[in-house]
């Protein structure tokens, strides 16, 4: 079966249906094809951490993030936050000794890219107390930038969940978390009413002219289907290499293996209102059991051993159990962050303000916590 289609995307991911959104209702596209082997927004999409933030450490990223967090500012101002889009911020947390050092390197790196001023606080300050509330549940007006917190008590103050044994916090404001099923699904409903289709298959080959791209090929349940077209835009996520050969093209692409962890917290241990949270130092999993397993079982090996740096920590809730979870993410990256620094805080250092009798019920999961009190987390 043949069919022209003015733009052909491979990959319904949430980067492919955004592309297709805009290419529709942004520039009148109207006869365009999305092809993905699997249900739209159904695989890494569906696996993200929902979070975002205009924070990164080059101008290029910096200039990209923040003209797509203004674009979904405007979608949620047009439709009503349907996203949850909410600006909690992120928050990097160290324990490390020397904590001048690393904020003389944050300050001197990020004082010359755009995103925003940096406030830096060496005492309890009611004017950055004030700015966390009330809770964000709207993405503006906030603040941009970053506050750095210095004081022990400011950071007690303003997040009691956290170790008292930190030294220091950066509280990124421009950053949160949205729903991205919910955008990812509005975009697709607004592109597909203006005519964009989707097609259930996988693309098993591009086929080049002088000209460039003239169509593709297209396995799917009933047979081959080809598809001409002049426009082919690349969105197929972790595939993006892959698909890219099928046009004699190789960029360096490397995806990167991540971990997570979902707990149960029915005490709310951690607010779930509080932001997404990475410490910046290294930590090690103190497995009270099963660390002999761990070791041995390739897998999972680098569980049981000592983790780099920016292990992330976000509150969610599950509501088809109706138990709130704490979500730990641990991504593994080619090369370790520069920088890594040691700490004596245990991974995760989270407690409840509880007596032992209360956790009897739960399976422990071996992270220290101090007396009498105790963990009342379960690996689900």
């Amino acid at each position: 079966m043949n069919q022209t289609s003015e733009v052909v995307i491979c990959g319904a991911g949430i980067a492919g249906v955004a592309t297709a959104y805009y290419l529709a209702v942004a520039h009148g596209v109207t006869n365009l094809l999305l092809i993905d082997k699997h249900a739209p927004l159904s695989q890494t999409t569906a696996k993200s951490g929902e979070n975002y933030r205009n924070w990164w450490p080059n101008p290029h990223m910096v200039h990209f993030i923040s003209r797509s967090l203004d674009l979904m500012d405007e979608l949620a101002a047009s439709t009503n936050n349907l996203f949850q889009m909410k600006r909690r911020g992120y928050l990097y947390a160290t324990a490390t000794p020397d904590a001048a050092v690393l904020l003389d390197s944050l300050t001197s790196r990020y004082a010359k890219l755009n995103v925003g001023p940096i406030r830096i606080h060496h005492h309890v300050e009611n004017g950055y107390l004030d700015s966390l509330q009330p809770a964000p549940t709207s993405p503006k007006p906030f603040r941009d930038g970053a506050d750095i917190l210095l004081h022990p008590a400011l950071i007690r103050e303003a997040f009691p969940h956290l170790s008292p044994a930190l030294t220091m916090l950066m509280h990124v404001r421009r950053a949160g978390d949205i729903s991205v099923q919910q955008l990812g699904a509005h975009l697709l409903a607004q592109a597909r009413a203006r005519g964009a289709q989707v097609l259930t298959g996988e693309v098993t080959g591009i086929r080049l002219d002088a000209q460039g791209v003239a169509g593709v090929h297209v396995q799917t349940k009933e047979g081959l289907r080809r598809v001409a077209t002049r426009r082919f835009v690349n969105a197929a996520g972790p595939f993006a290499a892959h698909v890219l050969k099928m046009l004699g093209a190789e960029l360096p692409i490397h995806t990167v293996f991540q971990q997570k962890i979902a707990m149960q917290d029915p005490l709310g241990v951690v607010p779930r209102t509080r932001s997404f949270t990475i410490f910046l130092d290294e930590q090690i999993l103190t497995w009270r059991r099963g660390a002999r397993l761990l070791a041995v079982r390739p897998r999972i090996r680098t569980s049981a051993g000592q983790l780099s740096g920016r292990s992330a920590r976000a509150p969610r809730r599950q509501r088809r159990q109706h138990v709130a979870q704490i979500g730990l993410g641990l991504a593994a990256n080619r090369a370790p962050p520069n920088g890594r620094r040691r700490s004596r805080l245990n991974f995760p250092k989270l407690w409840c303000a509880a007596p032992r009798d209360s956790c009897r019920g739960w399976r422990p999961i071996g992270l220290s916590c101090p007396r009498p009190l105790c963990i009342t987390a379960a690996i689900m």
